[in-house]
């Protein structure tokens, strides 16, 4: 493991600095670090990137749930006005 802290902001990574990473899943963990609240943003073995936000990660807010984090939720999302479609 090793930790990158830059201005309040934490990134942990859970594997061998040597280890290959695909693709832009560094930046995205790094990028995510600067979400509001964000305390620690870690990223495990299976880390690869996802649309925006990596996968294969864990994050710690300081106060809040930030739902794009969790996962798709796009099923929530096809409500509009005066129903479900």
């Amino acid at each position: 493991m090793f930790e990158i802290k830059k201005e309040n902001r934490c990134m942990r990574l859970f594997f061998p600095d040597k280890f290959w990473v695909e693709g832009a899943a560094p930046v995205q963990l790094q990028n995510s670090t600067m979400l509001e609240g964000m305390a620690i943003a870690a990223g495990f073995p299976d880390l690869h990137p996802g649309k925006g936000i990596p996968v294969g990660v864990a994050f710690l807010n300081r106060d809040k749930v930030l739902p794009h984090l969790v996962g798709n939720l796009r099923p929530l999302i096809t409500y509009k006005t005066g129903g479900a479609k």
